[in-house]
């Protein structure tokens, strides 16, 4: 593996990488609850949560209208309005949503898609279903609602038979602090459901409605979750706008990028290990928090010519490997083979550690960890049988292993993240001894 194959696989895995994590937040409004209310002068009122969706990097938004008034309210998603900015200064940018409609056909189109490309498979789904249902006891049926309108709704009835089945999985923390706020069942049963089907998707969006008095109508939109410290949703009818505010958790730490952070981080990070005799690249990934967190790292160091190709045959514990052509390669094949060792070229080192971090001070986790590491040796020397002979390469059949005890830390200003480790290989070959790495990354 030479230095150029080296550095394309590291960039691969750390820019496809870059995008898999983001920052973990919650929405309030100015007061802290988990919901917004606004009452209108015709006594209509309207409840607004919002709780980020990572899995599709954006904000559902639920609304739930209560008409208690006597006049009836007419709700189009094109008086919807999406804002990000800062509510102390009260600077509003548009923000990028999706109105039901839009969301919607988005949907479908994906769901047909996938259904087109995977007919050939429908038996086999169709028997792993039936399968998974009966034999996995924590799989559970849920009915959808629906009525006669768009959107959740309290006058419920069924339509039919339709199921859906999924695993129960731990509720968020933002669904959490709705339930302990105690927040009407209809907004928490928009803000969990995970049935993103068309057929369901008709019933739960939030589309055009005309709410009749006494009625209550609940349905959501997705938003993208802009990186600003608040967010506004206006909803204007009969010439009065309801505005909801909603603030992020994290709203200090995007005002001040360069305080403290208080919420947990994860980082992809690059770095360069070295030691006195080689260097070389490595990548990882950290996971940080107020008290204990974790990162795993891979590296590779290497130095000299360790660019060889067909491996020929085995001499006195070396492997020893044709570099010119193949043909050469034939002339070598199944034959005794004696190799004059002319002396090392070059190695490759190779290894893994994983740790816990802590931390420590302000901005600053204490890392502390242990590895392993392998080592292969690359040798120039004189290849020859009965028939041929040459110059070529090969490699030791043997790779050395270390153990690394580890020991660094990182350091966050947001965005950047950046550090160093100190490791010492517990070994007797070439890189025995101490090594070190600086790193950085983007922190989310």
């Amino acid at each position: 593996m030479n230095k150029k194959t080296v550095f394309t696989i590291v960039a691969l895995i750390l820019f496809s990488c870059a995008g898999l994590s983001a920052r973990e937040f919650t929405l309030s409004g100015s007061d802290g609850s988990p919901c917004v209310e606004y009452t209108t002068q015709d006594n209509v009122k309207i409840t607004l949560g919002g709780v980020p969706f990572p899995d599709e990097k954006l904000i559902r938004y639920v609304v739930e209208i209560k008409n208690e008034g006597t006049e009836l309210f007419n709700f189009s998603q094109e008086n919807l309005k999406v804002f990000h900015g800062n509510c102390d200064s009260s600077e509003w940018t548009p923000s990028r949503y999706y109105s039901a409609d839009q969301y919607y056909q988005k949907k479908r189109i994906y769901y047909e898609s996938d259904i087109d490309a995977g007919d050939i498979f429908l038996g086999a789904l169709a028997t792993i279903a039936v399968v998974d249902a009966l034999v996995n006891w924590s799989r559970r049926p849920v009915t959808a609602f629906d009525n006669h309108h768009h959107g959740y709704h309290h006058h419920h009835h069924h339509r039919g038979p339709r199921h859906h089945y999924y695993k129960s999985r731990p509720l968020s923390s933002a669904v959490k602090l709705m339930i302990h706020a105690q927040i009407a069942s209809s907004i928490i049963k928009a803000i969990k459901d995970t049935d993103f089907t068309p057929d369901h998707l008709k019933d739960v969006l939030l589309f055009d409605k005309v709410v009749e008095p006494g009625e209550t109508y609940t349905g959501y939109f997705m938003a993208k979750p802009e990186y600003a410290p608040d967010y506004k949703i206006c909803i204007t009818s009969n010439e009065e706008e309801a505005s909801f505010v909603f603030k992020r958790s994290d709203r200090e730490e995007i005002l001040h990028p360069f305080c403290d952070p208080l919420s947990d981080r994860s980082t992809m990070f690059f770095g360069f290990p070295f030691n006195s005799k080689s260097c070389g690249v490595e990548i990882g990934y950290i996971y940080q928090t107020k008290g204990l967190g974790f990162y795993a790292k891979t590296d590779f160091l290497f130095n000299g010519n360790t660019n060889v190709n067909t491996e020929a045959g085995l001499v006195n514990n070396h492997c020893a490997k044709i570099k010119e052509s193949s043909a050469l390669y034939q002339n070598f094949q199944s034959t005794t083979i004696d190799f004059t060792d002319y002396g090392e070229i070059g190695f490759l080192s190779y290894g893994f550690s994983t740790g816990f971090t802590v931390k420590t001070f302000p901005h600053t986790w204490l890392l502390m960890g242990c590895g392993v590491m392998g080592e292969t040796i690359y040798h120039y020397g004189h290849l020859e049988n009965e028939n041929y002979a040459m110059d070529t390469y090969a490699t030791k059949l043997i790779n050395y292993p270390y153990v690394c005890p580890e020991i660094g830390f990182s350091c966050i200003f947001d965005p950047i993240n950046f550090g160093g480790t100190f490791s010492w290989n517990l070994g007797s070959s070439h890189n025995s001894g101490p090594r070190g790495s600086i790193f950085v990354g983007l922190s989310l």
